[in-house]
């Protein structure tokens, strides 16, 4: 969980430095946050991503719904995926 956390605060860093994270930075720190079993934290990037209009490709897709798969979010998955 360490790993996932501490990526987190090295991106709330970012942001709050006026640094704009692209697509590749947030797919890492959710990616941290799913191997970590953090999946409320990779969902909340992930619709943080969408909110700031940074545009998601095929993997931050792929992690959002890995993501649901952990936390046995089926529903929200199914959302993501249509």
């Amino acid at each position: 969980q360490y790993l996932g956390g501490k990526a987190v605060g090295i991106l709330k860093k970012m942001n709050n430095k006026g640094m704009a994270p692209d697509k590749g930075i947030y797919n890492t720190v959710i990616s941290s946050c799913c191997k970590c079993g953090q999946w409320e934290n990779a969902m909340d990037l992930f619709e943080e991503m969408l909110k700031l209009k940074v545009a998601p490709d095929l993997l931050s897709y792929n992690l959002a719904i890995a993501a649901c798969g952990i936390g046995k979010q089926s529903e929200k998955a199914l959302d993501i995926f249509e």
